[in-house]
């Protein structure tokens, strides 16, 4: 669903003359995404060599856990933004806010592998994107055949875990951090270096004097 307003129309901006245009809008929607490939809501079975003795023998061993309850994820997208253009269109562009909630992740929950397995697709948690763009275009010059124009974009977006199957609780083995993106990079921090004296020390954490203490 989306709204508009022409606000340029209106009585109190008609008199106005150095506003071509003037639009307020706002939309709000939902979509789904399967994200998963067919029979993956069921357990599969893979085949397997078996020796006995010189003779080669062939068996079907469980290869992935099934889940019946998997259903599809849904993003819900927020939006509100500005259009205009000003001068007879030598300035024009649009500032737009944004915000999409995407919930029932399907996502592979990774498992100890002495289970057998090593993850199980399900769905988990919820996720939010939120940012804003603008963009706006200026015409510095338009004479006599030559046009000299200007585009400018800016964006910020940010992607953060809202809550996983525990509510907002990190999950350390999947590496999903609540407040931080789904892919997240991290590693030692860098404390100096190591320095003359210092050698015993270094050794307990297998590095040497002039290698980086972290």
């Amino acid at each position: 669903m989306a709204l508009g307003w022409n606000i340029h129309n209106e009585d109190f901006l008609k008199s106005v003359s150095w506003i071509d245009a003037l639009k307020l809008r706002a939309s709000v929607g939902s979509v789904g995404n399967q994200a998963v490939a067919p029979y993956q809501t069921q357990g599969l079975l893979s085949r397997t060599v078996y020796a006995w003795n010189t003779t080669a023998s062939y068996g079907y061993r469980p290869n992935t856990i099934g889940n019946p309850d998997m259903r599809w994820e849904g993003s819900t997208t927020k939006n509100v933004g500005l259009d205009f253009s000003l001068w007879k269109g030598r300035v024009s562009g649009s500032f737009e806010l944004y915000k999409v909630n995407t919930t029932a992740l399907l996502l592979a929950d990774q498992l100890p592998t002495s289970t057998g397995f090593s993850a199980v697709t399900r769905n988990v948690g919820e996720t939010q994107n939120s940012g804003f763009e603008a963009t706006i275009s200026t015409v510095n010059v338009n004479k006599g055949g030559f046009k000299w124009t200007w585009d400018i974009a800016f964006t910020k977006n940010k992607e953060q875990i809202v809550s996983l199957y525990n509510g907002a609780v990190d999950d350390i083995g999947n590496k999903w951090f609540i407040g931080y993106p789904l892919t997240a990079f991290y590693d030692y921090t860098k404390d100096g270096i190591w320095q003359l004296g210092q050698e015993s020390d270094a050794a307990k954490y297998g590095t040497k004097v002039g290698q980086i203490h972290v």
